[in-house]
């Protein structure tokens, strides 16, 4: 509590702290996740379900891919048709499920634009009126910040230089 007191008197408001506290967490989180060489990184093209898997129904079966923007008529992506029991996709679904970084051109040369999928498509559109706008806001602090702590706890634990798993079971299969 008194941390965030002294945030919110340095003039930083609780959206900002809990979204950036929520970046740099899912940050570690990856991080450590990858030096456990028990799964390979966590790695999306997409930022996050909204751009890939992600259905919200609202309680009159409007459809959405994202619960921020639920009750906004702009983004539904289609309706639950009750009598047959099926969801009903209208065109606004497309334009959601192609928003992956290789369709941005501000990410394509980041080295982490598979660690942040582009950033949140509606903040994109809040600041630059596009979705398909990369927007990666504090992922690249988050990283610099989060990734060299938890890997030096890490490595003084085990002892360790390594960071993850070898790739090579993933080609080992695969013919010349």
């Amino acid at each position: 509590h008194e941390l965030f007191e002294a945030l919110y008197r340095k003039g930083i408001c609780s959206e900002t702290d809990t979204r950036a506290s929520r970046v740099y967490q899912d940050i570690a989180m990856r991080v450590k996740r990858a030096l456990t060489k028990k799964a390979y990184p966590s790695l999306s093209p997409s930022h996050c379900g909204a751009s890939s898997n992600m259905l919200v129904v609202d309680p009159e079966g409007t459809l959405y891919t994202c619960w921020d923007i639920v009750s906004q008529e702009k983004y539904a992506v289609g309706f639950t048709d009750v009598e047959t029991g099926r969801f009903c996709f209208n065109f606004n679904l497309p334009k959601w499920r192609t928003r992956t970084v290789d369709r941005m051109t501000p990410c394509a040369q980041c080295p982490l634009l598979m660690v942040c999928g582009g950033g949140c498509a509606i903040e994109s559109e809040a600041a630059f009126g596009d979705r398909f706008h990369g927007t990666c806001g504090s992922v690249r602090e988050a990283f610099a910040f989060s990734a060299p702590r938890v890997c030096e706890k890490a490595f003084a634990q085990n002892g360790e230089r390594e960071l993850s798993l070898s790739l090579f079971p993933l080609f080992d299969g695969l013919s010349a």
